[in-house]
């Protein structure tokens, strides 16, 4: 448990800390010297997985050397050394109790930015999203669309209150419909469609998930797939349609898919937080002076810009081989939970989420080490 433990603390660290860097590494590294410690707990990972960190390090590290600015590239291979200490700890975490106190951390995680962000709209110096965004002064909210974090975290408290008796069940959508009712409302004072959309990708993920996964057919796996996608192509329709600023993110892809001219930047990219877009650009209604925009808008395209092929690989796998490896988990609970989480993850890759943001990449590496460690140890438990 106190590998648990000092996961739980390095997701409470996260959105108070503006440089958390050396704690968080000693935080983490006391969470796996008590994996390693303990016989029962190591990491179960597959040579693939190994395969996957080693291009993840090799394509941030790489490409950060090749960067103009070595330094920037290098604070970003620190933390992202950090949160690959916390995929290999995830992995070593076996059976619905170790994931259930994990999934509560998470949980808390969104409950808490939550509750802070009602709060603060309750300041009388809030007048729009950006004061509000300001007034709750969390490092993991730096832009209003970064509350799709409440989306993200949404799964792991449903599957915290939903792994009870029977009977219990019922009860548990008390708590989760007054979290969503309350998230949407967060969302709306935001004013952010994208943090809107991962709240209602994750309601019904966990809903289609809550429904198919109890019974036996040999199609449920096509089915669930099939439902998962349907979810995020609606919901990405969805943003495309109502969002107000599709031609800055157009422009944004554009601009991100054509950076490459040469051999290296194909490879290796331009380095690591090296994407720099004028909105300018996109027309004369969106010219706002010296605004720029640090941020592809989509993860997939922002490894490619900024770590070029091998990064992309590298991201593609991170994103996807949880959601193949959630497919083999016996434990209908933790697979719900899995697939749930990294859909939302997906659809929000797809419009804003950027790996420069510490939770993101914390959240994404901690899923991943829990699919690859349940795929082969669930079996044994049973989702009630």
């Amino acid at each position: 448990m106190l590998a648990v433990a000092a996961t739980g603390g390095y997701l409470c660290f996260i959105p108070f800390a503006t440089n958390p860097d050396l704690a968080t590494f000693l935080l983490i590294c006391l969470g796996l010297f008590a994996v390693n410690q303990a016989k029962a707990l190591r990491p179960n990972l597959q040579h693939w997985d190994y395969l996957v960190i080693t291009a993840v390090l090799f394509s941030a590290s790489f490409s950060a050397l090749l960067s103009p600015d070595v330094f920037r590239g290098l604070d970003y291979i620190v933390y992202l050394s950090i949160n690959l200490l916390l995929l290999l700890i995830a992995s070593a975490f076996q059976g619905k109790g170790e994931v259930k106190a994990v999934a509560l951390c998470v949980g808390l995680f969104g409950l808490a930015h939550l509750a802070i962000l009602l709060i603060a709209s309750l300041s009388p110096d809030v007048s729009d999203a950006s004061s509000l965004v300001y007034r709750a002064g969390l490092a993991t909210l730096i832009v209003p669309n970064d509350a799709l974090i409440l989306g993200l975290c949404f799964p792991s408290l449903a599957f915290v209150l939903m792994a009870k008796d029977r009977p219990r069940t019922t009860l548990a959508l008390v708590p989760m419909a007054v979290y969503a009712g309350l998230a949407i409302y967060a969302c709306y004072l935001l004013q952010s469609k994208v943090a809107l959309l991962s709240v209602l990708t994750a309601i019904f993920t966990m809903a289609a998930a809550r429904l198919l996964l109890p019974y036996r057919s040999a199609l449920k796996p096509a089915f669930t797939i099939g439902l998962l996608v349907v979810g995020i192509l609606l919901a990405g329709g969805l943003a495309w349609h109502l969002g107000n600023q599709s031609t800055v993110r157009l422009s944004l892809w554009i601009e991100a898919a054509g950076a490459h001219s040469t051999l290296t930047g194909i490879l290796f990219g331009a380095g690591p937080n090296s994407f720099v877009f004028n909105p300018s650009a996109a027309g004369p209604l969106f010219d706002n002076g010296d605004l720029i925009i640090p941020w592809v808008h989509n993860l997939y395209l922002e490894a490619w810009h900024d770590q070029g092929l091998l990064g992309l690989l590298a991201v593609c796998a991170l994103t996807f081989l949880p959601v193949q490896r959630a497919l083999r988990i016996e434990d209908r609970g933790i697979r719900m939970l899995i697939l749930a989480s990294m859909a939302t993850f997906i659809l929000a890759a797809l419009f804003e989420v950027t790996l420069t943001r510490r939770f993101y990449f914390a959240f994404l590496a901690l899923f991943y080490g829990l699919a690859a460690g349940q795929t082969k140890e669930s079996g044994n438990e049973q989702w009630n």
